[in-house]
């Protein structure tokens, strides 16, 4: 299982239940949106699909939260174990 260590917007550090830690880069967005993202483990395969809210205010927060919103689908850079 892999377990999101914590996210700056366009790196999301991870750690997979194999051991491994990596480090997924997507190409980052603007505007208040939902991110749905597929992140794999380079080293055990593990899968897990995720989805990351993108807000600039907590208003944007609450609509994301509230309001039918279509999803972004990341584009994945580079995922990498560090």
């Amino acid at each position: 299982m892999i377990t999101i260590e914590s996210n700056d917007g366009s790196n999301i550090k991870y750690s997979c239940t194999c051991g491994a830690v990596g480090e997924c880069i997507i190409k980052p967005t603007s505007g208040n949106k939902i991110i749905v993202l597929d992140i794999a483990c380079p080293h055990c395969f593990e899968n897990e699909r995720i989805k990351v809210l993108q807000y600039d205010s907590e208003e944007g927060r609450q609509s994301l939260m509230s309001n039918d919103v279509d999803l972004c689908w990341a584009i994945t850079i580079e995922n990498r174990l560090i």
